[in-house]
């Protein structure tokens, strides 16, 4: 016979939280980057453009799992 095996609310919670957070991020990223890719005129950045904190975003978002297995 097999084990029935136990499910752990906290690990589903875990997982709800993660898809979240990745889901939040990468649809911060998905806007970054039509707000960057419109011509909107003259626009001075001083350090980091839309598209390099999109890609931040969407990075941040990739690896947020592996991440957190870390801690």
């Amino acid at each position: 016979m097999r084990r029935r095996e136990e499910h752990r609310p906290s690990a589903r919670r875990w997982e709800a939280d993660m898809a979240t957070f990745q889901a939040l991020f990468y649809l911060i990223a998905i806007i970054l980057l039509v707000i960057a890719a419109l011509p909107l005129g003259a626009r001075r950045t001083r350090g980091v453009g839309l598209g390099l904190l999109a890609a931040a975003f969407a990075l941040t978002a990739f690896a947020a799992p592996t991440i957190d297995a870390a801690f």
